[in-house]
């Protein structure tokens, strides 16, 4: 049980205590965890406060993570290129992208295309493992403390720039971003290139626009007719784009 390795390779994960792998009378497969105090700093589309004694002690966590063997949680030590991993992802999400989406977005193509173009870049690194939904709204705080960091259910083998991109929109409202890194390395994790955390901050981003693109066909299309729902797949494309142009015009000027 991937949880139980974590916890035991002092992760704040929340500890499991029961697991049915069947059908119940009860319903579905399923397990029970135990309950922890906190809750999350924000959402999807970012923080909701600013928590810096929280974000160094994520800094460090995620140190901790990025330096395991994979063999902790079951996942073959290969000597890959990370960049392969991400490759992946990008043609992953661009595919469902252009078969769902209701409208085009030269922003959303254009973010594409430079994904495409720094992932082609050199890069030393072996793959580690990567947690997948970093984010503030997976951490529990209380009180500006970390209790756990929560839904390790998207975790694989990758590029550890995946993870600290999703992390920092989190840390820039708490502290400098050099200053949370200078944690991390100091920590043991390993050095990741400042244009490979951009592009895994804006793979979050890309990500979202194909789950508003499918919620917003589904709802076009009848299989769902919850009005809430279609409303929020358009609206929330249009955030994304705001998102994805302030971030890309920030790392990249005018």
């Amino acid at each position: 049980e991937p949880l139980t390795q974590l916890s035991a390779a002092g992760l704040p994960v929340a500890t499991p205590l029961y697991c049915e792998p069947d059908v119940s009378e009860l319903g579905g497969p399923f397990y029970l965890m135990e309950k922890l105090n906190g809750a999350p700093i924000g959402d999807f589309y970012g923080p909701s406060q600013s928590c810096p004694g929280t974000v160094a002690e994520i800094a460090r966590q995620f140190a901790k993570l990025h330096s395991l063997p994979p063999a902790t949680v079951g996942f073959e030590d290969v000597d890959a290129d990370p960049r392969a991993l991400v490759r992946n992802r990008i043609e992953e999400y661009w595919d469902i992208w252009r078969e769902n989406t209701t409208r085009g977005s030269a922003l959303v193509d254009y973010a594409f295309a430079w994904a495409r173009e720094v992932i082609a870049k050199p890069y030393q690194g072996r793959p580690v493992i990567v947690h997948g939904d970093a984010g503030g709204f997976n951490w529990l705080v209380e009180d500006d403390q970390l209790c756990a960091i929560l839904d390790w259910e998207f975790m694989h083998l990758g590029d550890p720039a995946e993870d600290l991109g999703v992390i920092r929109p989190f840390v820039e409202v708490a502290m400098p971003w050099q200053e949370f890194m200078a944690i991390y390395r100091e920590a043991g994790g390993p050095q990741v290139p400042e244009e490979r955390i951009v592009l895994a901050d804006l793979l979050q981003w890309l990500k979202g626009t194909t789950l508003v693109a499918m919620s917003a066909r589904a709802y076009l299309e009848g299989a769902t007719d919850d009005y809430m729902k279609g409303v929020n797949s358009f609206a929330g494309l249009r955030k994304i784009e705001m998102k994805i142009a302030s971030m890309l015009t920030r790392y990249l000027g005018d």
